[in-house]
């Protein structure tokens, strides 16, 4: 099922996992062949990395003298620090622990509650295209739009080309890039092409149909 904050069947983040780990009647295996584990509750099923996982296949890329590896993405790490109770970015931090010389930083945040919490964070746009990086910035002080707001990603109703992530009632700003545009409909940054025409319209662009 989708998950509350990412909100698309058959996909959750590390956060939204690691709330799947406090229900009570989750089961979590770990398949030492695979190096990865897998959690269930009914007939709800989710394989992902956690930390002990990204530590065995780092290994396994430094033992070899490989160039290196991808993640994707960051924005689905516990950013926050507030859901899987390992502080801030617990997936990254355990990468750069297998890097040789590599250090951790120390000023990750640590808690969910901050009073600006997006304020010169840099973080990976999600969008369909190659992976890129882009600033966000937080909304201007006072400003109400995620006031009440379950977490997650909004439409910026101010324009077309960003779009606002709302976290605990406060919110930043992060710009579409590559000539790509918020798309309300699987919340990402898309190509025009991919827009509805409603939303093509709202966007100030030609209908397809």
């Amino acid at each position: 099922m989708a998950g509350a904050f990412t909100r698309e069947a058959g996909f959750l983040s590390y956060y939204e996992i690691c709330d799947m780990l406090k229900n009570s009647g989750s089961v979590t295996v770990y398949n030492t062949e695979q190096e990865s584990p897998y959690t269930y509750i009914g007939n709800q099923w989710v394989g992902y990395d956690n930390p002990r996982s990204l530590n065995a296949k780092v290994s396994y890329v430094v033992s070899n003298s490989y160039a290196g590896w991808m993640t994707w993405c960051v924005d689905l790490d516990d950013f926050t620090g507030g859901h899987c109770g390992a502080g801030g970015y617990p997936l990254i931090s355990e990468m750069n622990r297998g890097l040789p010389g590599s250090t951790v930083p120390t000023n990750s945040p640590t808690t969910a509650s901050t009073t600006t919490p997006w304020a010169a964070t840099t973080t990976t746009t999600p969008y369909t295209g190659p992976p890129t990086t882009s600033t966000t910035t937080a909304l201007p002080p006072g400003a109400t739009f995620c006031t009440g707001k379950p977490n997650g990603i909004y439409a910026n109703p101010e324009e077309c080309t960003s779009f606002i992530q709302c976290s605990n009632g406060q919110g930043g700003i992060t710009p579409c890039t590559g000539g790509t545009y918020f798309n309300p409909a699987n919340s990402v940054c898309d190509w025009p092409y991919n827009l509805s025409d409603e939303r093509r319209r709202e966007c100030g662009l030609a209908a397809l149909n």
